[in-house]
């Protein structure tokens, strides 16, 4: 080899004159010389070039959106934003993954040139999720990244009494009825008001 030298290899013939060795080479570009030589000295070779390459190393996945804690509304759009990108490979050839603890698979895509990536669902379960960008390069290198969010349905609010455009004279005492409820959260550890456009908050 042009860069390391002579190589230790088995360089006994079988019975049809095959030669088969294994050997590690430094990084860079090689030239290979296969030298013969028979007993009479007359000499044959051949040359060719094969380039080692860096040892691959894994991407590195990013999530930028969501961020960890954050609340999402279920049914509302989720933006989901990160980067994937490589040393060795073209980002734009790296496969990236947005997976869900709860619903799973969220969809699969390819990095832009600069490495961005991004998803937008609305299609989360209710409850905590651990959302995770997983990357791929081509020589099967992964990484990944999570958060955790917490995806919530908003309560109910519903207002019993009184009827909407009623009529009540000054001094009349107004008994006000509703019904609050959570898929999530207890009845009791819901904050309840009661507001007038005209005079404010009336309850908390």
């Amino acid at each position: 080899s042009s860069i390391d030298g002579d190589l230790r290899l088995d360089t006994t013939p079988d019975e049809n004159g095959n030669i088969s060795d294994e050997s590690y080479l430094s990084e860079g570009q090689h030239s290979i010389t296969f030298e013969v030589e028979d007993e009479t000295g007359i000499v044959s070779r051949q040359e060719f070039v094969i380039t080692i390459d860096p040892a691959n190393t894994p991407p590195t996945c990013i999530i930028l959106e969501p961020v960890e804690n954050q609340l999402a509304i279920l049914g509302e759009p989720l933006i989901l934003n990160g980067t994937l990108i490589d040393q060795e490979w073209p980002n734009e050839e790296l496969s990236a993954s947005w997976k869900s603890s709860r619903d799973d698979l969220l969809g699969m895509q390819n990095p832009d040139i600069n490495g961005a990536v991004g998803l937008e669902v609305n299609s989360l379960t209710t409850g905590q999720h651990y959302i995770t960008l997983e990357g791929l390069d081509e020589m099967g290198k992964s990484c990944s990244d999570s958060v955790m969010i917490l995806v919530d349905n908003h309560p109910s609010a519903v207002i019993d009494y009184p009827p909407d455009t009623s009529v009540f004279s000054i001094g009349e005492t107004i008994s006000f009825q509703g019904t609050s409820l959570d898929g999530e959260d207890l009845e009791y550890l819901l904050n309840i008001e009661w507001s007038s456009n005209e005079d404010g908050i009336l309850a908390s």
